[in-house]
């Protein structure tokens, strides 16, 4: 009996190895923990972590990475010619030590194969606006200068 709970408990352990990591070798993400999944959620936030410590801020690095929302849209009827999807997310993050207060961020990401390239990573000001995107909805977006932005003076 106690043979059997043992492999089950080893059996388990493997998954959950598979499924937590601690990233290593980047220095835009080794500073937090992240519980990874392969939901788009997770997958946008931690890109959009290391583009915001890497490209924006070098070494102000994001502590205590929190994935929120996010949504998935493509532009073809709009515009044929563009085979990418987009990747609108939000995610909470503490700037620079452990101790400040969590900010939430937008991030804009593309890729004709899943989220390769971020756009924009942003904090935002207050929570942000939640009605000015064509594709999104729940996602907290900053005011302007993101791909589906609507304003009567700008289309998508």
């Amino acid at each position: 009996m106690l043979h059997r709970d043992m492999r089950n408990f080893v059996s388990l352990a493997k998954e959950a190895e598979k499924q937590s990591f601690i990233v290593k070798n980047d220095p835009g993400c080794s500073v937090y923990r992240s519980f990874k999944r392969s939901d788009q959620t997770n997958t946008c936030a931690e890109k959009a972590a290391r583009f915001y410590y890497n490209k924006l801020h070098p070494g102000l690095f994001l502590h205590d990475l929190e994935a929120l929302d996010s949504h998935s849209f493509d532009r073809h009827e709009y515009d044929k010619q563009d085979q990418k999807a987009y990747y609108h997310v939000n995610f909470k993050a503490k700037k620079g030590n452990r101790t400040s207060e969590p900010s939430i961020f937008f991030a804009e990401l593309s890729g004709e194969n899943g989220p390769d390239r971020v756009t924009i990573c942003a904090e935002l000001e207050s929570p942000g606006k939640i009605d000015n995107c064509a594709f999104c909805t729940g996602i907290f977006h900053p005011p302007d200068d993101f791909v589906g932005f609507m304003s009567p003076d700008h289309p998508v």
